[in-house]
């Protein structure tokens, strides 16, 4: 998108340019998100089915597939933010998530990711120091009828709430950290990460399937829109 040629004058394009670098995203993924937004909000209005649909001709524009992710690597993973760290853990408890009940809003955004990303399953979680609370989850055979726990030790939640990034993996039998957590149901993994407003992750919106896939960027980029719609619906 060229902003130069939308017929905004320069103050909105230094409004948005400034909105953009506060929010740490490119004019592009701001702009984006932006109109996402707007139209996922208005055809939630009108219950249209089309929601998904919308979301899955998104990532369509980049269809080009991309490497495993760098945490494939046999070598030790540099930790951004350690699990256990206090100021995260406050941002996470803050949302009053952990141990809630289940809620229609998150059911819905659940299968609305399943659907977009053609994926097998799809769950929203939000992770403290000692528990992955799944608030949402859903697979083929339909939705999880309430919210369970898991232990951070046994959950790859791990991985991304220590990176603060979206980590890819097109067979879990393959990448380093992830192999463990390999079943006949979770093959192919990926799981953006849902960041407060000062950045920390508060919490996952993953997807799997029961064989390897080739995830592409679009399916990145799609996944990461749809984590950044679940966190503004969060109440910070």
């Amino acid at each position: 998108m060229e902003l130069g040629k939308t017929g905004f004058g320069d103050r909105i394009n230094a409004l948005l340019t400034q909105h953009a670098d506060k929010a740490g995203e490119s004019l592009n993924t701001y702009a984006r998100r932006a109109i996402i937004t707007r139209l996922v909000t208005e055809l939630e209005r009108e219950s249209s089915p089309e929601v998904a649909a919308v979301l899955a001709d998104a990532r369509s524009f980049e269809s080009e597939s991309i490497e495993l992710s760098d945490l494939d690597s046999t070598s030790p993973q540099r930790t951004h933010l350690l699990i256990d760290d206090v100021d995260r853990v406050a941002a996470v408890r803050a949302t009053g998530m952990i141990g809630s009940a289940r809620d229609e809003q998150f059911d819905k955004l659940a299968r609305m990711t399943l659907r977009a990303m053609g994926a097998q399953g799809a769950s929203i979680s939000f992770v403290d120091d000692r528990t992955q609370f799944i608030k949402a989850s859903v697979g083929t055979t339909g939705t999880a009828a309430q919210p369970q726990t898991v232990a951070v030790e046994r959950s790859a939640c791990r991985v991304v709430v220590e990176t603060g990034e979206t980590l890819v993996a097109p067979d879990i039998r393959e990448h380093a950290l992830l192999r463990d957590h390999a079943t006949s149901d979770l093959v192919a993994y990926m799981a953006a990460p849902i960041k407060s407003e000062a950045g920390f992750t508060v919490g996952i919106l993953d997807v799997w399937d029961y064989r390897p896939r080739k995830w592409t960027a679009g399916h990145v980029k799609t996944l990461e829109d749809i984590a950044w719609l679940i966190r503004q619906r969060i109440p910070f």
